[in-house]
């Protein structure tokens, strides 16, 4: 084999690799409304990485794809962002000058979560999200985009819930 085609070969592997550990994070925008994202990777002084949710869409994060750098695929979601409605003058620049919000991720158990995600009741999703603790943003994650009743977003993400062995 020459070496040329075993650095082919290395190369191959080591993109191979880096994609099998790479985290996704998809983000469904179920209200009627744009929603622009931005999240923040755990990193020191780690910049935002933005994109327009069209009301009734998805869209991913997702290393090597726009401006999410593929070097970044092993790197764990650490904040979420939003700013509803977003006008022309803040998406300019992508986002530069636009007046992010910090959201929490409310989990959800995942028996209910579909009931859930159709009641968009946020004091219901509230209660129920206070008795999961957090989940490790280490891996792929789906989230769903909600505007309750009173117009506030909440971000949403199914979790298993496995009780207590019984002895």
């Amino acid at each position: 084999m020459t070496p040329i085609a075993k650095k082919i070969i290395i190369a191959t592997l080591l993109i191979l690799a880096t994609q099998s550990h790479a985290y996704n994070y998809d983000f469904f925008n179920h209200t009627e409304k744009d929603i622009a994202l931005a999240i923040r990777l755990r990193e020191e002084n780690g910049p935002l990485y933005t994109r327009l949710v069209k009301a009734k869409s998805q869209e991913t994060f997702e290393p090597g794809r726009r401006d999410f750098p593929m070097i970044k695929s092993t790197f764990c979601l650490e904040k979420i962002y939003y700013v509803k409605s977003p006008t022309t003058a803040q998406k300019k620049n992508n986002y530069e000058r636009a007046p992010w919000k910090e959201i929490p991720i409310h989990w959800v158990d995942m028996k209910n979560y579909d009931e859930l995600l159709q009641l968009q009741d946020s004091s219901i999703i509230k209660r129920g999200a206070a008795a999961i603790k957090h989940q490790s943003l280490c891996q792929n994650r789906h989230f769903d985009i909600i505007e309750d009743e009173h117009g506030h977003i909440f971000i949403i993400s199914s979790v298993e819930i496995i009780p207590p062995a019984e002895y």
